[in-house]
């Protein structure tokens, strides 16, 4: 191997590895709150994050972009809540956060993550502060009578 193409293989090495790694932390911190809402909503609830794909409905710029997108969403019954978008690097940070894609699109970003404590940090103010967007939700959720289960003719089973 010459020395370029060893000194390209180290770079994406570690380009990956710092992407792997900010991804890691991100799905971490989700999974974490994603209990934490389970559990306060006795399992009506969860949070979910997910990838957004270019062509699921979404703004077509992001087939262009570099970037990979995440979607935090809180899922309960059929009703799915957009909560915060992440947009992470091919170098993993800074991970930027934005309300929305469109808001993405312009470059119109909420917060800069710099490091797993960042992200972290974040979510703890997200599920501190009374007027955010996940704590209204759940808060709206928590108001109404959980759903009873529907019977069907299937759950009368005689013998």
């Amino acid at each position: 191997m010459n020395d370029l193409e060893e000194l390209l293989q180290k770079t994406l090495q570690k380009a990956a590895s710092n992407f792997d790694k900010a991804v890691k932390d991100l799905t971490e911190a989700a999974n974490a709150i994603s209990h934490a809402v389970i559990n306060q909503t006795k399992t009506r609830a969860r949070i979910v994050l997910e990838k957004v794909k270019s062509g699921d409905g979404v703004l077509g710029w992001i087939s262009l972009s570099r970037n990979t997108y995440f979607r935090l969403t809180i899922n309960f019954g059929q009703l799915n809540q957009d909560i915060v978008f992440f947009e992470v690097p091919p170098s993993g940070y800074p991970i930027l956060t934005a309300q929305s894609l469109s808001l993405m699109e312009e470059d119109v970003y909420e917060r800069t993550l710099q490091d797993k404590q960042s992200i972290t940090n974040f979510f703890k103010e997200m599920v501190s502060d009374p007027e955010s967007e996940l704590v209204m939700r759940l808060l709206q959720l928590m108001r109404e009578p959980p759903e009873k289960p529907s019977k069907s003719e299937d759950d009368d089973v005689s013998f």
